[in-house]
């Protein structure tokens, strides 16, 4: 049996703290996880309302985006004289229908892309309706431009909803890029949208 005083009685107070604080970790770790959770969990959740409190809209209605941008959900700058500019990886819209469509639809947008032709010529944008793949754009100039997305009548739900996201697959801003001074992520300009009956087979 070792002495009062000898090593093996020392490592019990030691042993001890070592143990406390590798709880205090595990108790931090669990925290900040639920932190971030929580964190994301409250954006969906406010992105869950916005999309829910989306603005009525009434097929073939032309609807402009250099004012308040109806519809923004989030990914867009402050509205300019022309349009507004997505500010982020990803920018999504919603807007509602008075129902589920009696047929499929297509939205048409006019845009423009933020280019430059030795540091980055062309621009790809995934397209999604409601959350599903819906268009595949590529944008290869800094002048105006059509787009569309059909919009499948069976992704509309019975409340009209329609949430329309894009994904940027190259983000950069012109200071990254060397192309002037402003900082945002811009990858696309909204000017106008409407939305059609398809004329699909």
């Amino acid at each position: 049996m070792a002495a009062p005083g000898t090593a093996s009685e020392s490592m019990a107070p030691r042993t001890a703290r070592v143990g406390v604080f590798a709880a205090a970790l595990a108790l931090g770790a669990f925290n900040l996880g639920s932190y971030w959770y929580l964190k994301r969990a409250s954006a969906d959740f406010v992105v869950a309302r916005r999309a829910a409190d989306a603005p009525p809209y009434q097929v073939g209605t032309v609807v402009s985006w250099n004012r308040p941008s109806p519809g923004a959900l989030f990914g867009w700058s402050r509205p300019e004289a022309s349009g507004t500019w997505t500010d982020a990886r990803v920018a999504a819209l919603a807007f509602r229908l008075p129902g589920r469509p009696e047929q499929d639809l297509v939205l048409t947008a006019d845009v423009i892309a933020f280019v430059d032709p030795q540091r980055l010529p062309v621009r790809h944008v995934d397209v999604f309706v409601n959350g599903a793949p819906a268009a595949e754009w590529r944008l290869e100039h800094d002048r105006p431009t059509q787009r569309t997305v059909p919009v499948v009548r069976g992704l509309v739900q019975g409340d009209g909803v329609v949430r329309v996201d894009f994904r940027f697959r190259e983000v950069h801003s012109p200071a990254e890029l060397g192309t002037g001074p402003d900082t945002r992520l811009l990858s696309m300009m909204l000017l106008q949208w409407r939305l059609d009956p398809s004329t699909g087979g």
